[in-house]
Formats: structure tokens, C-alpha cells, sequence
């Protein structure tokens, strides 16, 4: 064989091993380029969801309803957003392109928004969600409504002694027959009772009155000296006007509260507090009105939500960043707040001058 047609065969061997390598790389890239575009990631997306009138539920009716005092019609729009999670359609692809585009967040798949009250399940029909009797109370004692402390049910141990006597929101009223008013009450009349004796309970639950609940009492785990019922109580207000909630499933949670008190507050009184505007925003709050200074989850897609919806003004608790909103902040005002009352204050000064320096913008 001669040197010539040695040196053609050395080179078709590589111009075949060339191809092979090509094809391999080619299929390798597509595969992966496949696997791209539809593997299923333990990641999901948080984006904008629904946005609903806090002053409306999910069908015709209201989102709210006050029986007892004068009420007024509220002046404008209170939305209250929610948070949509979903799998990217084009897997590591759409994963990657929603991270970037800064309006949404990437979490993983155990990551919730919010946690929807069991409302029916532990409560009655008339029983209010912890955060929805907060923000009632908020509004009216920001109306100057009278409201009255007392001890709640804050939780129950499950298999415990107050198990199925007890129920999570019970406004305790009297401890063997003794009035108490607040969470010190109860805990004394507890401590005077030895373990193994029965202790009666007088709550009231929703629209109905109960007298004489009956709970064996227990020793603690950590000191047998001590008696317990198993269940923990919180200071709390009763008031004599009759509400109810009947929100959309989306916005029934704690993050709602600071809009549904500004909006109770708004029935209550004859102030035009939106004076036509949309308003929208986050946060918890408790009874006197302060807002929550623990996180909410999907506060820029709650605004990405307002802004969409056209909302004038947003506010967020005072302890939230101003980044996190930050590409909503031109057409639409981010306000932070720490109460329901820096929140109504701000509402008016907005009204006199949009750029008051009075406010908190981000």
C-alpha cells in the first residue's frame, strides 16, 4: 500500500470520528436543550394573581358586613391582591427568565404565600378568623366605637385537656363563675385550682352565649406543681356591632388586614376617606392598629397586582423594604406605616397634596 492511500485512510478516519463527535455533541446539546425547556424543577413562580375589592366578595355581595351602627358608603376602591404560584411552562428556561425579570419571585415548592384560615372547620358559622377580628377591633376603636377588653382563646393542644371544650377565638367571660377581663385573670384562676379538678369556663362563642364549659385540668410537663388546661389565651376586645367576613378564598388572609380595617373604618364613619381614589395594600395588624412588622410574603406581586389594577397609592408595613416595591413606585405611590392611624393620617394628607412631605414614600 503506498504512502498516498495510507494518508486518505488516516484522514476519512478522521473525518469519521469528526462526524461522530459532531452528531454526539449535536444530540447531547438538543437533549439538554430539551430538558431545558420542560423539566420540571422544584421551583415555582410567585406572580400577580387576582385582584379583588376588599368591599366585595367573590360574587354579588359584600366583602364585609356591619349590622348595629350607622354605616356610610365607602368613597372609592380598596383592592386587596393575592399571589399565584406556578411551574414554569418551559422549565429551567422560564425559571430563569421569571428571576430576571424582577417583577415576580422564584421559591421552592414548599414555600406558601399564606395560609388560608379553616374558617367552618374549627370556627363557628358567626366566628371571626383571629386576623379578621384584630382588624374589626382596629376600625373601631379608630372610629371611636366602644369596644371592652377580654381574654381569648389563642390555641388549643389538640388531645389536651380543653380539646373539644375549648375552641380557638372563645372570649372567655368568667373562670368558675369569677369575671375575668384579661389573660392575667384567667391565668390566675387557673393557678388556684390543683391539678385533676374540673374548672368551668364561661365564653362566648360567635352569637351564642355558654356557661359552665367543664375542663379537667392537668399538671405541666415541666413542673407538677403547676395546673394547666391546655390551651393559651390572648388579650383581645369585645364590641357589640355584629360583622362578618365574606371575602374571596385568594385574599382570606392575615396580609388583608390592614386594608380591611381601613375599609371598616372607611363604613363607620362619615369621612370620604378614598375620595374616589384606588387604594390597595399589605399587612397584618393587631387590635390597637399596629401593623405587623413580621414579613409578607409576595408583596411585590401583590403590588405588581395594584399597579396593573391602576391603584394610586400602596402602603406597606413600615419595616418593609422599599426595594421590594420599587419597580411599582412611579405612577403609583408606596407609602410604609406602622398603624392603621398613620395610615388614615396619610390618606388625608395625600388628599391635600400627592407630594406631601409629611408622608413616608418609598
Amino acid at each position: 500500500m503506498t504512502t498516498s492511500s495510507q494518508g486518505r485512510k488516516r484522514d476519512g478516519a478522521r473525518l469519521g470520528q469528526r462526524a461522530v463527535t459532531a452528531i454526539t455533541a449535536g444530540a447531547l446539546v438538543v437533549t439538554l436543550a430539551v430538558l431545558a425547556l420542560v423539566w420540571s424543577t422544584p421551583y415555582v413562580v410567585w406572580s400577580a394573581g387576582a385582584r379583588v375589592d376588599a368591599m366585595a366578595d367573590a360574587g354579588t355581595g359584600a366583602g364585609v358586613t356591619i349590622k348595629g351602627p350607622t354605616t356610610y358608603p365607602v368613597g372609592g376602591t380598596l383592592l386587596l391582591g393575592s399571589v399565584d404560584r406556578n411551574a414554569p411552562r418551559t422549565g429551567v428556561v422560564g425559571l430563569l427568565a421569571n428571576f430576571l425579570r424582577g417583577a415576580t419571585d422564584v421559591f421552592p415548592n414548599n414555600v406558601a404565600p399564606a395560609a388560608v384560615p379553616a374558617v367552618g372547620q374549627d370556627l363557628g358559622e358567626t366566628q371571626l378568623a383571629v386576623w379578621q377580628r384584630n382588624a374589626v377591633v382596629a376600625a373601631l376603636r379608630a372610629a371611636g366605637l366602644p369596644t371592652a377588653q377580654a381574654p381569648i382563646v389563642s390555641s388549643v393542644v389538640v388531645g389536651g385537656p380543653a380539646y373539644r371544650v375549648l375552641r380557638v377565638n372563645d372570649i372567655v367571660t368568667a373562670v368558675d363563675g369569677v369575671k375575668v377581663s384579661t389573660v392575667a385573670d384567667v391565668r390566675s384562676a387557673i393557678a388556684k385550682r390543683a391539678p385533676t379538678e374540673t374548672i368551668q369556663f364561661d365564653i362566648t362563642r360567635g352569637d351564642t352565649k355558654r356557661t359552665g364549659l367543664q375542663v379537667v385540668a392537668t399538671a405541666a410537663n415541666d413542673d407538677t406543681r403547676t395546673t394547666v388546661v391546655g390551651a393559651s389565651f390572648a388579650n383581645s376586645f369585645t364590641y357589640e356591632p355584629e360583622v362578618r367576613f365574606n371575602l374571596a378564598p385568594a385574599v382570606n388572609n392575615a396580609s388583608s388586614g390592614l386594608m380591611m380595617a381601613l375599609g371598616l373604618y372607611d363604613i363607620l364613619t362619615s369621612e370620604n376617606l378614598l375620595q374616589g381614589r384606588t387604594v390597595a395594600g399589605v399587612g397584618a395588624v393587631d387590635p390597637t392598629g399596629a401593623v405587623s412588622i413580621d414579613p409578607v410574603a409576595g408583596v411585590r406581586e401583590r403590588a405588581g397586582a395594584a399597579a396593573a389594577a391602576g391603584a394610586q397609592i400602596f402602603f406597606i408595613p413600615e419595616t418593609t423594604g422599599c426595594q421590594i416595591v420599587s419597580a411599582f413606585s412611579g405612577g403609583m405611590a408606596v407609602v410604609k406605616v406602622a398603624s392603621l392611624s398613620d395610615t388614615i393620617l396619610a390618606l388625608r394628607e395625600l388628599a391635600l397634596d400627592p407630594r406631601s412631605p409629611a408622608v413616608s414614600r418609598c
